[in-house]
Parts: C-alpha cells; structure tokens; sequence
C-alpha cells in the first residue's frame, strides 16, 4: 500500500482520538430536566456564565467565573434535586451553610480523570468514599427557609468541572468531610483559567444528542447566553 496513504490513515486515526471524547461520551445535565441529555431546558442566572468577570468585592479579589451558575429548573422550593453529571466517587464534602459543597471525582477512558463541583448545595445526600451516578441524587436546592436565611442569590447551583486535581485541604471540626477545594477565586486571567477548568457547557452543548432541528438547537445555545458570550469560548480562543 502506498506510504503516502498509510500516512494520511494514520492522521486521520490521531485526529479522530483526539476529537472522540466530544462526541463518543453523553454528558447529561446536573438538574431535572425534561430530557437531562439536551440543553433546551437548561438555564443560567444572569451572571452565571463561565468566564464572566466578577469584580473584587470585601475580602474577595476580582476574578473570572470558574463555573455555570445554573438557575432552579421548576418551582419547586421543597427538595429540587441535584444530580451528578456521570459516575464517579464522592471525594469531598462541605457542610457550611450557603457554600456547601460537594465534589466527585470521574475517570473516562477517552478523557483520564476529570472533577466536577457541586457548590450552594443542600440537604446533602453522599459522603466521601460513595459512588455515584448520574440518576442519583446528591444533594438538592435550597428552599426557602434556607434562602431567606442565607439570600435569594444563592438560589442556583454553581457548576465546576476540574480538569487538574482539585487543591487539597485538611479537615477541621467544623468541617470533617472537607478533603479537597477547587481554584474559584483564584483564576485572574484566561490562562489561569483554561489551565484548571473545562467549560461545562460544552461537555453538554457539544454532546447534545436530543432529536431537534439544528435550528432550535442554536436557539436553546442563544437563550443560555448572548451572541459571543464568552460562555462558548474554549482554549486557545480569544474574544
């Protein structure tokens, strides 16, 4: 067999490696959902979006979202589940009101390792060591008790998914369950950011299997966000 054509199999075999894990893996989304394999139901809060700026406030230095921030899918304000976005196990978990968190860890094939962060949680249901997956609730929203406790912007879960091991931390009696945190406010640029973090939405927006027409399918993208969000960014790209 010609050399030349051993050698263009040969890219086009690397090439389809490098691109296989955005299309071979369903990723569905941590909230319920109509159809949690597609992004038409899927809504985020007004300044939720990954990459978005947010500015230094007391105690706090200005940095860039490290997450989505994923708004309550139903009216529901008893116990709104939360759901994992694939197996994995349970590795940390922090009880401290308002900024309880939860993160597992995965493993694919085609990927290696990945973390996601589950944060502004409630009535947690997992420790660190279980297994997990994604018909299984883990946690819920808060309800309204919680949220005229603690306030309505809290009323979301805060989505991260970790492409470097998450920092780890020690436990302490306030909270015993709390092996490891993410990088959330320290990302201060693009490079910094793109270094830890995989955009979630494109786990989802890119895997998105559902049956509608392209049409509505760019549709559902445009309602997440604006045109040229930096939502949709990824890598490499620049505004």
């Amino acid at each position: 067999m010609d050399t030349t054509i051993l050698h263009i199999r040969a890219i086009m075999f690397l090439l389809s490696c490098m691109f296989l894990p955005l299309f071979a893996q369903i990723l569905p989304v941590p909230v319920a959902v109509p159809d949690r394999h597609s992004i038409q139901g899927l809504q985020l809060t007004p300044i939720g979006a990954f990459r978005a700026y947010r500015p230094d406030r007391p105690g706090i230095p200005a940095h860039l979202h490290t997450g989505i921030d994923i708004r309550r899918p139903t009216p529901n304000y008893l116990d709104e589940p939360i759901f994992p976005i694939a197996s994995g196990r349970v590795i940390s978990v922090r009880e401290d009101g308002p900024f309880a968190q939860i993160i597992i860890e995965h493993y694919f094939p085609e990927w290696g390792q990945i973390w996601s962060v589950y944060e502004h949680v409630a009535g947690i249901l997992c420790t660190p060591g279980d297994s997990v997956h994604p018909a299984m609730p883990i946690a819920r929203f808060m309800n309204r008790h919680e949220l005229q406790q603690y306030g309505y912007q809290f009323d979301h879960v805060h989505l991260e998914v970790l492409k470097r091991p998450p920092k780890p931390v020690y436990p302490t009696p306030e909270l015993p369950r709390h092996y490891f945190t993410s990088y959330s406010l320290i990302c201060y640029n693009d490079q910094q950011l793109l270094y830890y973090y995989i955009n979630p939405i494109q786990l989802f927006a890119r895997l998105d299997h559902s049956q509608q027409p392209q049409r509505d399918q760019e549709r559902a993208l445009q309602n997440l966000s604006q045109k040229h969000n930096p939502l949709f960014l990824s890598e490499g790209e620049n505004e």
